[in-house]
């Protein structure tokens, strides 16, 4: 998160190459200091995109063509099927490249490719 220069990776190595152990952790944790800080040591990207010299707006070298989207259940509390979002919403439209459960558990992490034939 506070890093701003990074390295380039492939999005393969970023979504296969998984701390299950540290996530697993991250899932387990009920103080939100400790949480905060498991979360900071897990690998991060910028899906949509190149940056350089560092990551903000204006540095953006590349953009990937893909939209990275973070949905919340804190946020969705007035969707009745929150847990079962993957099945039946995202696994249905085209759009969505990759949907998995976040980090925390508690909500969903997409990568969206509007640009896929329908």
């Amino acid at each position: 998160m506070r890093d701003t220069k990074g390295h380039r990776a492939t999005l393969d190595d970023f979504l296969t190459k998984v701390d299950y152990k540290t996530i697993d952790e991250l899932r387990s944790c009920n103080d939100d200091e400790r949480r905060r800080l498991i979360k900071q040591s897990l690998p991060q990207a910028t899906i949509s995109g190149v940056f350089a010299p560092s990551r903000s707006a204006e540095n953006l070298v590349e953009h990937s063509g893909l939209i990275c989207v973070d949905v919340d259940r804190k946020d969705n509390t007035h969707i009745d099927n929150f847990d079962t979002l993957i099945t039946d919403v995202f696994s249905q439209m085209d759009e969505v490249a990759f949907a998995a459960h976040s980090v925390s558990g508690k909500g969903y992490f997409l990568i969206i490719c509007p640009h896929l034939p329908l």
